[in-house]
């Protein structure tokens, strides 16, 4: 975005004029809400009661006139009609595209049309009809001197201007009534702002309860889910610790199961020597005894292996009775050498 023809100080976009977009964007937005015709100034605009001639009373909401009075008309302001023949109207056409400098444009023809001094040029101006591609407007001019000649003789006092009626005027070959401005229409403008501002503020808070009403349901859904979430949690710290407990427990039965494994496989030392010593006769001697759990291995001498061993194997006591290596005689002593193994038969010499 670049600043194009820097004699006008005018902001552009690939040749497009953005001052002028920003124009006419906010000449729509104004004819919206201040348009003669618009639906929402007809409707929010208070009522204006237009004092004729005759003295009766004309009604008028958002300069269209009313059949008749008004419900509420308690509220209306008053307005007070300008002679016709005191006010030059000019009928003017512009093409709708420049709408937007509407108000520029219609200065410019007032200090071009005016026949007074423009210090004493009073003026209004109003939209009449919108019609192949122009918009039309009526420009009324008149004399400051002869606007207040007016309204000292209908009786309004010039130095209370907060008091002073809206001036109207209207040529009815031409189309609609203009208000002059500078007089009272500024209260029933001021009015209608509050009214706007009152309904923005209404749709506002519809809007916004509208959002709420929709962004509810996922608020209650994510409090539900936090909850969730946080009893989960709690949960999990409660199952962890449950955990951690039942793995401590069974860490300690694992423990106790192979303490009761292991003193199951002990026995009496002394009771088993007693026994085997009971066992063997004074004809047998062992050189060497290993016990390892319930194993039992023996190497010794003896008059006759053979015996000793078949006496070992018929003892209840023991089972498994092997002998891994051969009985082997020695030639000087007569003695036979063996090797022996055996088990103790689980309950055999308990403590």
């Amino acid at each position: 975005m670049k600043a194009l023809t820097p004699e006008l100080g005018r902001l552009s976009l690939f040749g497009l004029d953005l001052a002028l977009l920003a124009d006419r964007w906010r000449a729509g937005w104004h004819e919206l809400f201040w348009g003669r015709g618009s639906g929402i100034r007809r409707r929010l605009d208070a009522p204006v009661a237009l004092r004729v001639p005759d003295g009766s009373n004309q009604w008028f909401v958002a300069g269209e006139a009313l059949p008749g009075e008004p419900a509420d008309s308690a509220s209306a302001f008053s307005a007070l009609l300008l002679p016709a023949d005191k006010v030059l109207f000019i009928e003017l056409s512009f093409p709708l595209s420049h709408e937007a400098e509407l108000t520029d444009a219609l200065a410019l023809e007032v200090r071009a049309n005016s026949p007074f001094p423009q210090e004493d040029t009073c003026f209004g101006w109003t939209v009449s009809a919108r019609s192949g591609g122009q918009t039309l407007v009526l420009l009324a001019i008149t004399s400051l001197i002869e606007v207040r000649k007016f309204l000292r003789e209908a009786g309004v006092s010039l130095e209370d201007r907060d008091a002073q009626p809206e001036l109207w005027c209207c040529d009815e070959a031409l189309g609609p009534p203009v208000v002059l401005r500078g007089y009272g229409e500024g209260r029933r403008e001021r009015a209608y702002r509050k009214r706007l501002r009152y309904l923005g503020g209404l749709v506002a808070a519809a809007l916004l309860l509208a959002a709420g009403l929709l962004v509810m349901p996922g608020l209650v859904r994510m409090e539900q889910a936090e909850n969730m979430a946080h009893h989960l949690a709690y949960a999990e710290t409660q199952a962890r610790e449950a955990l951690e407990l039942r793995d401590a427990l069974t860490a300690d039965n694992d423990r106790t199961l192979a303490l009761q494994a292991l003193l199951d496989e002990q026995f009496d030392l002394h009771a088993f020597f007693e026994d085997l010593t009971a066992l063997t006769p004074d004809s047998v001697y062992l050189d060497q005894l290993t016990v390892e759990g319930r194993e039992v291995r023996a190497r010794g001498w003896a008059v006759n292996a053979a015996a000793f061993m078949q006496r070992v194997a018929e003892e209840p006591a023991y089972t498994d009775v092997s002998s891994p290596s051969g009985i082997r005689r020695h030639g000087r002593t007569k003695l036979e050498q063996f090797v022996l193994e055996f088990r103790l038969a689980p309950g055999a010499a308990a403590p």
